[in-house]
């Protein structure tokens, strides 16, 4: 499962898994008392102004066993990991104050 400490500032829901990015497992023994994570690539997700769904750059995407989530605070979490852009909730597109450049 993905949690919010280990991917981009929190932002889990609007991850994008990169599909044909191979999976990779490594041992950290610093998490958690030591546990096994899933390593791969995946995309935040943004709307845009004119209602469409963009990719921002590729970034590393951790995942935890389930039975570990929610031992490091409240924030974000997701079980099934979205390959669709349309399956993602998107962070909102940046609006900016009238008259501002």
């Amino acid at each position: 499962m993905c949690e919010w400490p280990d991917n981009y500032q929190g932002n889990v829901l609007s991850l994008l898994i990169n599909k044909d990015t191979p999976f990779t497992t490594e041992f950290i023994p610093s998490l958690l008392n030591g546990t096994q994570v899933i390593r791969t690539t995946g995309y935040q997700t943004k709307k845009t102004l004119d209602r469409g769904i963009e990719k921002l750059a590729e970034e590393l995407v951790t995942l935890i066993p389930y039975a570990l989530w929610n031992n490091r605070g409240p924030g974000q979490m997701m079980v099934w990991l979205p390959v669709l852009t349309e399956s993602t909730h998107p962070l909102p597109a940046l609006l900016l104050p009238f008259g501002a450049k």
